[in-house]
């Protein structure tokens, strides 16, 4: 009877330990995963934001130069002037 006692608690033991070791391994698929998507994600708003930022900077960039002083220069009228002092 005792003998008996002891072989299922061994065997339960077993089953337990071999379940805590499934569970194991689907946790640690399900956090691998979990974070390869975050990284997924956090790589594409990073590419996002980092590609809004440069074609910002870009335009500031290009409304920011001034023409080269070699540059030819439009021709000036009195109707492009911008205050009455560039009229006169």
């Amino acid at each position: 009877m005792i003998a008996e006692a002891i072989d299922t608690a061994l065997t339960c033991g077993w089953w337990l330990a071999g379940w805590v070791i499934v569970l194991a391994a689907a946790l640690t698929i399900l956090t691998l995963a979990v974070t390869g998507l975050a990284a997924w994600c956090g790589r594409a708003a990073w590419r996002g934001v980092a590609g809004a930022v440069s074609a910002a900077q870009g335009l500031r960039a290009l409304r920011d130069t001034e023409p080269a002083p070699d540059a030819p220069q439009p021709p000036y009228s009195p109707a492009t002037a911008r205050t009455w002092k560039e009229a006169a």
